[in-house]
């Protein structure tokens, strides 16, 4: 499992990829601090402890997106932290309110880590209900930023291979 939160941060764009998501993304090169650095740093070296703790801090003190996002996903996967649907929407709520400006995503990264955040939502157990409340609240704000929908399922499907236009509980 600690593969999990080590590849959440290790996306990689092929230069194709960064070209088909030039309409999604503000920036193309991910906007991280050196405090998110060290986050990454410590998934990489395999603390993860030490990881998810930087994350929180960093998340807290500088409202960065992709620190509320590892939190999100790993308080939803339940590995390192507490399983808790409620405390993942709350940081799902700030991942997406400071990691998405008007039509688009602040960076690359972030778009990486929510499509991984939304499959594993698909996939998951949990019941239908929650499902569609973690989902619904991405793409209320989607829309609410003015995301083209269209081109964000068109990079979810190239990146998963799922159609969201073909997900219950994203179509509700």
């Amino acid at each position: 499992m600690q593969k999990a939160v080590i590849n959440l941060l290790q996306n990689t764009n092929t230069k194709d990829d960064n070209q088909h998501k030039n309409k999604l993304v503000k920036y193309s090169k991910p906007q991280n601090s050196l405090t998110f650095a060290a986050v990454e740093d410590a998934a990489f070296k395999g603390d993860i402890k030490k990881c998810l703790e930087l994350a929180k801090t960093v998340a807290e003190n500088e409202h960065h997106p992709r620190a509320y996002i590892v939190l999100a996903f790993e308080h939803i996967r339940g590995t390192f932290l507490d399983k808790n649907v409620d405390t993942s929407k709350k940081y799902l709520i700030n991942a997406l309110f400071y990691g998405l400006v008007e039509t688009q995503f602040c960076d690359d990264d972030f778009l990486e880590d929510l499509c991984d955040y939304i499959k594993f939502i698909i996939k998951s157990k949990y019941s239908k209900n929650n499902k569609q409340t973690l989902l619904s609240t991405i793409k209320k704000a989607l829309e609410a930023k003015s995301i083209d929908l269209k081109a964000f399922n068109d990079e979810f499907k190239k990146k998963h291979k799922i159609d969201l236009s073909t997900v219950a509980e994203w179509n509700i």
